[in-house]
């Protein structure tokens, strides 16, 4: 871990950390609808979500077992990784930094065993943490001349439809700070979405509109 990343941690002011027990709630809620992540059909209701998905179809994506259908004017990418990652861009220039939590890329990611295998800093994705893979400073992907922090605690929780499963929801305040004294520069929301059993982790940097709405009507094979 750098010295920036380090030194970042007690600059940042942990957010009231919502009730442990998973939730499924709508825009500005957080009523509890029991159950867990992955396990079974989703009791229903609206996912956290900005914007919608209109227009025609495009592309559908096969990943462990899920199918998403796509706006036509998506673009999705198999990442390497042996076919266990996509990257979905939906449009706009695209900067490659090396880092997949730090492209500066408009759109989201579709991860899956290996990529969350190492999601905590090298060590196994947790819910209770953000996706954050390296253990150096990783530019911000909106401003990729300053660094990431981690915050301690996510400003959004619960439980979210992903066709008849359910996903864990994490929202996540990220700070971007200067290379040069650590000043706060500005910052992302990081939106995860997490189905264990299936082996996928959904890592919006973009607060993508849309995304949540065709998580709910995703199918499963």
């Amino acid at each position: 871990m750098s010295r920036y990343h380090r030194s970042v941690l007690a600059l940042v002011c942990a957010s009231v950390l919502l009730p442990l027990s998973a939730c499924e709630f709508e825009v500005g809620t957080t009523s509890p609808a029991g159950g867990s992540p992955d396990t079974g059909p989703s009791a229903g209701g609206d996912a956290p979500q900005t914007g919608s998905q209109d227009g025609p179809a495009g592309q559908t994506i096969d990943f462990n077992g899920l199918n998403v259908q796509l706006p036509a004017s998506w673009k999705a990418v198999p990442d390497g990784n042996g076919g266990g990652r996509w990257h979905i861009t939906t449009g706009g220039s695209c900067g490659s930094y090396g880092y997949l939590e730090a492209d500066a890329c408009r759109g989201w990611w579709l991860l899956g065993a290996d990529d969350i295998a190492q999601g905590n800093e090298g060590s196994p994705y947790s819910p209770g943490r953000p996706y954050y893979p390296q253990t150096d400073s990783v530019p911000c992907p909106t401003d990729p001349e300053t660094y990431q922090t981690t915050p301690q605690s996510p400003q959004a929780q619960g439980l979210v439809p992903v066709g008849d499963h359910r996903g864990d929801y994490r929202e996540w305040a990220i700070t971007c700070i200067s290379p040069a004294g650590g000043a706060r520069t500005g910052g992302f929301v990081q939106r995860l979405v997490y189905l264990p059993e299936s082996r996928i982790l959904v890592v919006d940097n973009w607060q993508t509109p849309g995304l949540m709405n065709l998580l709910k009507n995703a199918t499963w094979r």
